[in-house]
């Protein structure tokens, strides 16, 4: 039996994370490998993957500085005034690290490397940075070590973008032109991978691991009223402040406002459900809650909820009881779209759009700038697609059987090969 050293997201609060990294998992299983698993954040060995999320017992030791910084008497004004000059220091700290103390950081990647056949590294939009150059460094120095061990490299199944540093770029082009073999989840990211980062190895486009979950959703009919899931992402959080759709805060709460007022105003038979799929949201929901709650009489306990999702467990109880997905995080609309379930996406990256497309539901899928003025077109489809019968199940196999040919096929000639 070939082994297989695979690096994905097994840690973190983003439960889309967690489910690529079990699909991928189970699916290097059923192809008859033996896998060891690396946390790409932490760079730790994991024994057994979880789909639910892992809360730490205590704060990691540089948000434990940052807290005291910005509460101290002393020191609080100074640290706001230079909050994005710390961040920033405290990132090239990190890069520099991974650079030159690689062999402590990634000491349990490295011992894999020993007696794996071959590495996968990927799931998930690993191909991104915001404000930080850091996963770009990473993923070029796990590449490098890979191939100084002489090891075959099969980056599988990443989004890619946004990358806003040219030298993101180049890592990444270094790295991803080293790899033996490439999949992406959708046409964008390997658009992306070819134009911007001139990346020459054949690209295959496989579509989201989760995409292979399984159904789990009793068919559900409710008479009387109509469960509206709307999954909310906080916008005008600073590590978004250098995209080009970047608006403050105020504009997105108030978008959010407007459509659950007007869908409401149209049919008071909805009921809405706030959520997201990643748990570091629920600051900015609870908040949006209130805001509604006390701008909005009409608004109330009775048609405004909000569930707190913790696990995929979690995720697929609360959509056995959801007439509609209304989403922005991508993983809420993929897991939606597995359950058969109704989705409107409303775009924040290309990753959304591309998912769309790739699903053949674009005209689903709105600009998030644009929902204020598309509001009524969005009532429209939500009514559609409730009513409607579209369950696409033929269009879900399809993309399933595309995974498992590209991925399978890709594999086969890994195992093949000698060392």
């Amino acid at each position: 039996m070939k082994k297989v050293l695979y690096v994905g997201i097994f840690n973190g609060q983003n439960i889309g994370d967690l489910v690529i990294s079990d699909q991928i998992y189970k699916f290097l299983r059923s192809e008859n490998l033996s896998v060891t698993l690396i946390d790409f954040i932490t760079l730790n060995r994991v024994e057994t993957p979880t789909t639910e999320i892992q809360f730490l017992k205590s704060e990691p030791t540089h948000e434990k500085v940052k807290k005291f910084l910005s509460n101290s008497h002393l020191t609080s004004s100074l640290f706001i005034r230079n909050d994005e000059f710390i961040s920033n220091v405290y990132s090239m700290y990190k890069e520099n690290a991974m650079y030159c103390l690689s062999s402590i950081y990634c000491r349990e990647y490295i011992k894999g490397l020993e007696t794996c056949d071959f590495v996968c590294i990927g799931g998930g939009n690993l191909l991104m940075t915001l404000n930080t150059n850091y996963w770009a460094v990473k993923v070029n120095r796990l590449v490098k070590l890979a191939r100084k061990k002489k090891k075959k490299v099969f980056i599988i199944s990443v989004g890619a973008g946004p990358i806003s540093s040219k030298k993101a770029q180049k890592l990444f082009s270094d790295a991803l032109n080293m790899a033996d073999y490439i999949t992406v989840r959708d046409e964008n990211s390997k658009i992306l991978l070819e134009d911007t980062l001139n990346v020459k190895q054949h690209i295959a486009v496989s579509g989201d691991p989760a995409l292979l979950l399984n159904n789990v959703r009793v068919e559900f009919k409710n008479k009387e009223q109509k469960n509206i899931a709307i999954s909310v992402i906080p916008f005008g959080k600073k590590s978004f402040s250098n995209l080009k759709w970047y608006k403050e805060s105020s504009y997105y709460i108030e978008m959010y406002e407007k459509l659950i007022v007007y869908l409401y105003d149209k049919n008071p038979n909805f009921v809405f459900y706030l959520f997201s799929s990643a748990y570091t949201d629920y600051e900015v929901i609870l908040q949006l809650e209130n805001h509604i709650k006390e701008r909005n009489k009409k608004i109330t306990e009775e048609n405004l909820k909000v569930i707190h999702i913790k696990s995929l467990g979690d995720l697929l109880e609360f959509y056995q009881k959801q007439d509609l997905v209304i989403g922005t995080r991508m993983h809420s609309l993929i897991i939606a779209f597995t359950q058969y379930m109704p989705i409107i996406a409303i775009s924040w990256q290309d990753k959304v759009s591309g998912f769309m497309s790739y699903i053949g539901m674009s005209q689903y899928c709105y600009n998030l700038n644009n929902v204020n003025a598309e509001i009524d077109k969005i009532y429209k489809d939500s009514e559609k697609l409730i009513n409607g019968n579209q369950k696409n199940q033929e269009k879900l196999l399809s993309l399933r059987e595309n995974y498992t040919r590209i991925t399978s096929s890709i594999l086969h000639s890994l195992k093949q090969e000698r060392q």
